[in-house]
């Protein structure tokens, strides 16, 4: 048989205190004025980052948004590098395939005329008859 009795728990001390010495702040800012600013720093932007998780549920929501935009292998900057990269590609396949279609109607033009397939060798692959003789001109820079 079991018997409940009442047993007090004695509390569990505090390792920390509310307010946590600052001293190690003294020998990196050597006078006093210059660590009660830094006291005075430090505890703005503990009423900062303290504000979101004051509700429970506003804490997790923010805490959710870090992750998805800094943390996760898909953040934001990661989503927005792919973007950019998406649309550099989206325009150079624009750029090919209107170079494609010039291609295409050249080839269409050139194969039903000789004189234009004449001129096309000579001007594209410097093709010349047997009996002849090409001069290049190439202008000099002054």
């Amino acid at each position: 048989m079991l018997i409940w009795t009442r047993v007090r728990i004695p509390p569990i001390p505090l390792i920390y205190s509310k307010k946590p010495p600052l001293r190690f702040l003294f020998y990196f800012c050597g006078s006093l004025k210059t660590m009660n600013r830094i006291k005075q720093i430090f505890r703005a932007l503990f009423q900062i980052i303290k504000w979101p998780f004051l509700n429970f549920y506003t804490g997790v929501s923010t805490a959710f948004l870090v992750w998805v935009i800094f943390i996760d292998s898909n953040d934001l900057a990661t989503i927005i590098k792919n973007n950019w990269k998406l649309r550099e590609v989206e325009n150079e396949i624009s750029f090919f395939e209107e170079k494609v279609a010039e291609v295409i109607e050249d080839k269409n033009e050139l194969e039903g005329n000789s004189r234009l397939q004449e001129q096309f060798a000579r001007e594209k692959f410097f093709m010349k008859k047997a009996d002849e003789e090409i001069f290049l001109v190439v202008p000099t820079k002054d």
